[in-house]
């Protein structure tokens, strides 16, 4: 990995056909913990669903989802 990856979580709206970006990170190469509060970028409270966030550093990106049901 570089020395500087990027971290995003993107919201995935089927119903419109586009994502966005509720979070977006440079970060630096370690271990790292992160909790999501179920909200966008603008504080907004999200419906449950599936969500995925994603981390690429230029060279290799790997990507998982997560569902929120609350």
């Amino acid at each position: 990995m570089s020395d500087v990856a990027r971290l995003a979580s993107v919201e995935r709206d089927h119903s419109r056909g586009f994502a966005d970006v509720l979070a977006d990170y440079r970060i630096k190469p370690g271990a790292y913990t992160s909790v999501w509060n179920g909200t966008d970028a603008r504080s907004r409270r999200l419906a449950n669903g599936v969500y995925f966030y994603a981390l690429d550093d230029g060279s290799k990106r790997i990507s998982r989802k997560v569902v929120l049901a609350e």
